[in-house]
């Protein structure tokens, strides 16, 4: 985020961007140069564009976007709402159902929504990423509802593990011991380089290579490299940590990439 507001990119600019790029990598190139709350409200305003690749480009986008402008999409969390419920394309449902789970849910709840999610998270019909997400909204909407939480959990506990696949499996059992522990469900860890400290650290072949100190944007538990001490420098400005292997891997090709 080291553009002046004064060169933020106008929707036309932004729109020339996401229909011109041709690999998926250009996404989190365009989230990481958003430097200012207009821009996020231009890539907004492409949701309602009467084209579907460009409106679910710039959905995508804006999942990409750093936790930092979460904020700016606070005030469309209604109107986020109601473009899931009427969305025809799955793909873009799956991500403003995304943008909708990092939003606080607001009191009082959407009822039209939260039956969309109970409904959602038990159809077989429904994709899998979509009954993922609902699940996941659903249980932060009843979560703090005593009157609701008894019939979310039941329908939770509903579904048999053995006939979901891998991916509803876990976030089945992710939001049961949520609510066994009365917490929330734990989000998915970012972490911005673009201000670390890097500095020099000797290996035991005795050849130096780049440490950064990372700066969290996000209050989240320390990623796994970072808990073990060895994390690398990496060339971007944001990026998901996943699992240990596959975050070493990536360090480690972000490393060779930028000598």
């Amino acid at each position: 985020m080291n553009r002046s507001n004064d060169s933020s990119r106008t929707v036309a600019e932004l729109r020339d961007e996401l229909l011109g790029f041709t690999h998926p990598s250009a996404v989190r190139r365009i989230a990481s140069a958003v430097c200012s709350a207009d821009e996020v409200q231009a890539l907004y305003a492409l949701l309602s564009a009467g084209e579907e690749p460009l409106a679910y480009r710039a959905a995508w986008t804006l999942c990409h976007l750093a936790p930092t402008w979460d904020a700016v999409l606070r005030d469309r969390y209604d109107e986020l709402v109601a473009a899931a419920l009427d969305c025809p394309h799955t793909g873009r449902r799956r991500l403003l159902l995304a943008l909708l789970y990092r939003q606080p849910q607001p009191e009082p709840l959407r009822v039209d929504f939260l039956d969309f999610c109970l409904d959602a998270m038990t159809d077989p019909a429904q994709p899998h990423a979509v009954r993922m997400y609902c699940m996941k909204l659903a249980c932060e909407m009843c979560r703090t509802q005593k009157d609701l939480l008894h019939e979310f959990r039941t329908r939770v506990e509903l579904l048999e593990p053995d006939l979901l696949p891998p991916s509803l499996r876990a976030v089945r059992r992710n939001v049961l011991a949520a609510l066994d522990r009365s917490r929330p469900l734990p989000r998915r860890r970012t972490i911005d380089t673009s201000s670390g400290n890097v500095e020099p650290v000797r290996q035991a072949n005795g050849t130096h290579v780049p440490r950064i100190t990372v700066i969290f944007t996000c209050t989240t538990k320390t990623p796994p490299f970072a808990r073990r001490g060895s994390g690398r420098f990496v060339d971007t400005a944001q990026w998901p940590v996943r699992r240990t292997g596959a975050t070493s891997r990536r360090l480690r090709r972000a490393f060779r990439g930028s000598r």
